[in-house]
């Protein structure tokens, strides 16, 4: 089967978080590849897509260490609507990871005061 792989760059201004990533990545340039492999027995050309892997930075000092990532598409562009969105917001709270959370410590913001994703949180039961 035939494929084709297209890579574009995105830019994050702010520390962002993926679904199943436990870990807060920081702002910057990321490399997105898709891996698309054509249909066949139609009577034009059109791709399906199969994969889309977002490439990591390597950690200083250790390049060799470079991770991809394979995400979900709509997920990056949640996160990227996300990163483009006021911030913060008004009235939406972080989850209570105390004073060690990922997006407190790399923005400074307290517990209480937004949302990793930009909605507002519900309180447990």
């Amino acid at each position: 089967m035939k494929t084709r792989t297209n890579e574009k760059t995105v830019t994050f201004r702010r520390p962002f978080m993926l679904a199943g990533l436990d870990e807060l990545l920081p702002a910057g340039d990321y490399s997105v590849e898709t891996e698309e492999e054509l249909v066949e027995g139609i009577s034009y050309a059109a791709f399906r897509r199969t994969s889309t892997l977002l490439l990591l930075h390597a950690e200083a000092g250790l390049p060799h260490l470079a991770r991809a990532l394979t995400i979900d598409p709509a997920e990056l562009e949640a996160a990227l609507e996300r990163d483009l969105a006021p911030w913060p917001k008004p009235g939406v709270t972080l989850p209570d990871w105390g004073a060690a959370s990922p997006v407190a410590t790399a923005t400074g913001a307290t517990p209480a005061a937004h949302s990793v994703w930009g909605a507002p949180l519900r309180k447990r039961p």
